[in-house]
């Protein structure tokens, strides 16, 4: 293997593939990465046996190959070589060998061969979606996703493929968040998937920055999920479980709607805040004639307490909220106005925009 490749051409793709591969493996080949050789092109293969990103550039091939050496050491070099070079990658006497003007380094290789394949099986779910729109699906949605739940499949992010549509879904057991994007093209089955909490934020991290508006193919197996993009092809397996029936939390009838100004209760929680109980971040909302109080308190029987002026005249009532889990909800609606709805005896509190009826969270209170 002899290849040569400006640095800049290389950089981006490989910290997209480096960032994959876990820093802690049980297999010393999981934290390499692979490079081979197809026609002008290097292609980088990064996994961790959960995902996988597959990233190509273009490059000057002298001569072809297939190797795998250290992630984390590859992009540590080409990160502090200077910039606008050009990379030489050699494969010589069972070392790796680069070179940027005066700099040479040599790494430890192991066989490609023994570099784990993602297994693909056969894909019965196939259609393109603009990046913009997969991308929004999954920022208004993934945020609610649990963190190492003992229920596994909350530990990720629902996709309910339903013909014209794809509907997002994401909770943690105290919150849920749920977006439609209408898709451009039907889908002939309906078909519920879990992405994995780790594939979402890695596929995010990839796409984000990003302002050009591309296709993105979406591929659905039994067991994986493919997305190719410009010149990645991203895999990952899907959790195997069935995802809490949602539709019913939704459905259920409000008795009360109050709309907000977004910035003066996002700036109100923020103060009131700052005297809540530090691990439960209880807010009590009051709601009285034309007026909201914010109440917060601690184990300090220290106070804090603000007041924003509303339009509602109803019966006065009360809730308790997650301080965290409302400023979230609040900071994803895309609109000068909040919308706040309550259910019968404040066992639910929803938060919507609006100007958009295809976006909804629920937020369960305190007690």
């Amino acid at each position: 293997m002899l290849i040569k490749i400006k640095r800049e051409e290389l950089l981006k793709n490989l910290q997209a593939t480096a960032n994959i591969i876990e820093k802690k493996q049980t297999m010393a080949i999981l934290s390499n990465l692979r490079a081979k050789t197809e026609d002008n092109w290097l292609v980088l293969i990064g996994t961790d046996l959960e995902i996988q990103l597959e990233t190509r550039c273009l490059a000057d091939i002298q001569r072809p190959g297939d190797v795998t050496f250290s992630a984390r050491k590859f992009l540590d070099i080409c990160r502090n070589i200077p910039e606008n070079s050009f990379l030489s990658i050699e494969l010589k006497d069972d070392r790796i060998h680069l070179r940027a003007g005066r700099s040479h380094f040599q790494m430890g290789i192991l066989n490609s061969e023994d570099y784990p394949a993602f297994s693909t099986d056969k894909y019965y779910v196939d259609f393109e979606i603009q990046r913009s729109k997969l991308l929004k699906l999954f920022q208004l949605t993934s945020f609610c996703m649990a963190n190492q739940d003992v229920r596994y499949y909350l530990n990720g992010l629902m996709i309910d493929i339903d013909r014209g549509q794809l509907v997002a879904v994401a909770s943690d057991g105290h919150r849920l968040a749920m977006y439609r994007e209408q898709l451009d093209q039907p889908v002939e089955l309906n078909k519920q998937i879990i992405i994995p909490r780790k594939a979402i934020a890695e596929f995010l991290r990839i796409l984000t920055g990003d302002d050009e508006e591309i296709l993105i193919r979406f591929r659905v197996s039994d067991t994986n999920i493919e997305m190719t993009f410009g010149n990645h092809v991203f895999l990952a397996k899907l959790i195997d479980g069935k995802y809490p029936e949602f539709k019913g939390v939704l459905s259920q009838p409000v008795s009360r709607d109050v709309q907000i100004n977004k910035q003066e209760i996002k700036s109100a929680l923020e103060r009131v805040s700052i005297l809540s109980h530090e691990k439960f971040r209880r807010i009590t909302l009051g709601f009285e004639k034309n007026l909201l109080r914010l109440h917060a308190d601690n184990t300090d029987h220290e106070q804090a307490e603000d007041e924003i002026d509303i339009d509602y005249v109803g019966e006065p009532f009360e809730i308790s909220l997650n301080k965290e889990y409302l400023s979230d909800a609040i900071s994803h609606i895309q609109n000068t106005v909040v919308d706040l709805s309550f259910t019968e005896n404040t066992k639910i509190c929803r938060v919507a925009n609006p100007a958009d009826p295809d976006l909804d969270y629920v937020i369960m209170p305190l007690m």
